[in-house]
């Protein structure tokens, strides 16, 4: 998984987003992501309609994605449909989550981390009182996450 800043998008056919970064790496964003923050590829408009929230520079979005593999789709007998390039797998940049504003990215990554270190916490503690021994105690935190 990676972070990035999303800088310029364009709508699939589909409604989906084919969005970029600075550096002219592609992501594809749902758009179900999208639609969860509020916004509509009316909203953010592509390179042919000017949006009233389009992804600028000035105006990006946040995202955390990986590559991501799939399986071409399947017709009625269960045969596969091959891709444009002939292909039965695809792999592309997608995006898992995606966020409006930096600190919203920035607070999912701490909230995750302290989620774990606050499971590890109350694991020890509550372990320890129960009276279970160091070692035992040990290896449940550490079980834990």
């Amino acid at each position: 998984m990676k972070n990035y800043i999303i800088t310029s998008a364009t709508c699939t056919d589909k409604g989906n987003l084919s969005a970029y970064t600075s550096k002219g790496e592609r992501i594809h964003i749902y758009s179900r992501q999208l639609t969860s923050l509020g916004l509509t590829n009316e909203m953010i408009g592509t390179d042919k309609v000017k949006g009233t929230n389009p992804i600028t520079v000035d105006n990006p979005l946040f995202c955390i994605a990986e590559m991501k593999t799939f399986n071409a789709r399947k017709d009625d007998q269960g045969n596969s449909i091959p891709f444009a390039d002939g292909s039965h797998t695809m792999t592309r940049l997608t995006a898992l989550s995606v966020f409006t504003k930096k600190t919203q990215l920035i607070g999912a990554h701490v909230e995750e981390n302290l989620l774990e270190q606050e499971i590890q916490h109350e694991t020890t503690k509550i372990a320890t009182a129960r009276g279970l021994n160091t070692s035992d105690v040990s290896t449940l935190a550490n079980a834990s996450v």
